[in-house]
């Protein structure tokens, strides 16, 4: 009778160990067609026995579950959004999204850095070319249990309350948060207004968000922004003002009362050097549609997490957003602010010695 019980004590801790492993996912998406086949709803939630809110299979909280299938060396996608690592189309079954090869994630040739960033670890492009513990993140809920201790993750959740950067109010502050995992890759039932990053329409304070991207046919993979990421992110980060054209140097609309760099502004071939997929690089990826290409909050930031390093401002920021997403405690001009580059490389990629930095050049 020992023998069975220490058996089945293997057998069930074997089962826990090989968790992520069975969340392997078969047709159709789980993150959509649900009405022409329900099997999706099974592979993230469980009736009567979850182990989180929203009846979620297992973890203890919304980021943990998410990283099962988006973790470090997962085999439920090619996003791999803890470390910033996405998988090569060669190993990963475009149909289901199942990694094929999981100790692929750990061969270069394999992998290419999230331009998002991760959440522990993120691609250093500047300087180093290797991934590096970030220096800032947006702070999701659940983060310190997922990741070990982050800076100022503690601070912001429980001291300020969670109060949104750059926000006019508060959330708390998950992967759900900017991502619908019910949203099936488009905006749309007829598949015709694609979405594949999942993104929200309603954020916050703002809906009827849609972000505008170019996709990849073959792998149904963004490959560049076109239009609508600044009003995406305006829903939460609302001082901003995303959607102006006023210029830098201006006060604008809606009574704010600090100057701010211009939205929507158009930047020349030549100013990021004749780059013809700005996406794919590490600095000035543009929202590109047609000849148009515009700066856009990406441009000089990432989504997820930066490694980029930081050494602290003489100056104070605004006080709404003060040291939330950063390494220091007082102030965005103590942190990298998730900011592309080290320092403000990113001011000079199309500041290079002043030579555009005035209205209206035309190169």
């Amino acid at each position: 009778m020992k023998k069975w019980g220490l058996i089945l004590a293997l057998t069930a801790a074997a089962m826990l160990l090989l968790a992520p492993s069975a969340l392997a996912l078969s047709p159709p998406y789980t993150h959509g067609d649900f009405a022409n086949n329900s099997k999706g709803c099974a592979d993230c939630h469980v009736t009567h026995a979850a182990t989180a809110q929203k009846l979620l299979k297992f973890g203890t909280n919304q980021t943990t579950f998410c990283l099962a299938c988006h973790g470090q060396d997962a085999i439920g996608s090619p996003f791999d959004v803890r470390n910033g690592k996405i998988m090569k189309t060669a190993n990963w079954d475009s149909t289901t999204g199942n990694v094929i090869d999981t100790l692929k994630w750990n061969d270069s040739a394999w992998v290419s850095p999230s331009l998002a960033g991760g959440f522990a670890n993120s691609y250093d492009f500047g300087d180093s070319n290797t991934y590096k513990a970030v220096t800032s993140i947006h702070n999701v809920r659940g983060a310190q249990g997922a990741f070990g201790t982050i800076s100022n993750v503690t601070t912001y959740e429980y001291v300020y309350g969670n109060t949104i950067p750059g926000g006019s109010g508060s959330l708390d502050f998950e992967c759900g948060s900017c991502h619908d995992p019910h949203a099936g890759g488009a905006y749309t039932d007829d598949q015709a207004d694609k979405n594949p990053r999942l993104l929200k329409e309603k954020l916050f304070n703002k809906t009827g968000l849609r972000v505008k991207m170019h996709i990849d046919p073959n792998t149904n993979v963004p490959t560049q922004y076109t239009s609508g990421f600044n009003g995406w992110c305006g829903g939460c980060h609302d001082i901003f003002n995303t959607e102006s054209t006023a210029r830098a140097g201006y006060v604008l609309e809606g009574g704010r009362t600090k100057y701010m760099h211009q939205f929507n502004r158009k930047v020349y071939d030549t100013v990021y050097g004749g780059n013809t997929n700005p996406y794919t690089v590490e600095w000035l990826a543009l929202e590109v549609d047609g000849t148009d290409k515009e700066i856009s909050c990406i441009t000089c930031h990432r989504a997820h997490g930066s490694s980029a390093q930081a050494l602290p401002a003489s100056f104070t920021r605004y006080a709404a957003y003060k040291g939330y997403d950063n390494t220091g405690t007082t102030s965005t001009g103590l942190g990298s602010a998730l900011l592309r580059l080290k320092q403000r490389d990113v001011c000079y990629k199309c500041h290079a010695e002043a030579k555009y930095n005035y209205y209206g050049y035309t190169p």
